[in-house]
């Protein structure tokens, strides 16, 4: 039971991690165009 709980919650951390990732790689992408525009 409690390894089903902590495989679980390793599902949960990971989803989460990536969730993160994601984000913050699209909202790089999005810093890194308003900077290229801001030079040009």
């Amino acid at each position: 039971m409690a390894q089903r709980a902590l495989a679980d919650a390793m599902k949960l951390m990971v989803n989460a991690m990536a969730q993160e990732a994601v984000s913050r790689l699209l909202t790089g992408k999005h810093k890194k165009l308003g900077e290229a525009e801001k030079m040009n």
